[in-house]
C-alpha cells in the first residue's frame, strides 16, 4: 500500500515538473539578462584556499610544538614539525613522556657519525639526501631510536635506526 502511494506521488511530482506553466518562457539570448561572474585572483579562487600551501619564509628545520598526551591509557609525546618549505606534520613518540626523550633535528653528517644511518633501505638514503637543510628530526630515548625523513611527497615518515 504504502509502494502505490509512493508511486501515486512520484507521478504527480513528474507531471508538476513537465507542466508548461510551471518552466520559465525561453528568452532570446539578446534580450536575456547577461551574468557575469566576478573576477577572481588565484588567491580567492576555491582552489587556492582549498590547498595548503607550505609556510612562507621558514628558513629552517624546526619543532613547531611538544606536548605529553595519553595514546592508549600510555604516556606519549606528541610534536609539530616543520622542514624548511614543506607543511606542519604532526609525530608522535608513543610510550614514553617528553621529559624522557631528546628530539632534535640534526645535520645528515652528525646521524652518520653517531652510526645511525648504517642499516637505512636505499629509498630513504635518497629521501634524506632531498632532505631541506641536510637535517633530518632526530628522537631518542634510552632504548631506541628514529628518523623521520620527508618521503617524496613531502610527508614524513618513521625509520628506526638503533634498538
Amino acid at each position: 500500500m504504502i509502494g502505490v502511494r509512493a508511486g501515486y506521488a512520484m507521478v504527480a511530482l513528474l507531471a508538476a515538473a513537465c507542466d508548461p506553466a510551471a518552466v520559465p518562457a525561453r528568452q532570446d539570448r539578446a534580450t536575456a539578462p547577461r551574468v557575469v561572474a566576478p573576477k577572481r585572483d588565484a588567491s580567492t579562487s576555491p582552489a587556492a584556499s582549498a590547498r595548503i600551501d607550505p609556510p612562507v619564509g621558514t628558513a629552517r628545520s624546526q619543532i613547531v610544538d611538544r606536548a605529553d598526551i595519553q595514546v592508549s591509557g600510555e604516556p606519549a609525546c606528541a610534536f609539530t614539525i616543520r622542514y624548511r618549505g614543506a607543511v606542519d606534520q604532526p609525530v608522535t613518540w608513543n610510550k614514553e613522556p617528553c621529559a624522557a626523550i631528546t628530539a632534535r633535528f640534526i645535520p645528515l653528517a652528525t646521524l652518520r657519525e653517531l652510526g645511525k644511518g648504517e642499516r637505512l633501505s636505499p629509498e630513504a638514503l635518497a629521501d634524506l639526501e632531498r632532505t631541506p637543510g641536510k637535517s633530518v628530526f632526530y628522537i631518542e630515548s634510552t632504548f631506541t631510536a628514529s628518523i623521520y625523513p620527508l618521503n617524496s611527497a613531502g610527508r614524513v615518515y618513521e625509520v628506526p635506526v638503533a634498538d
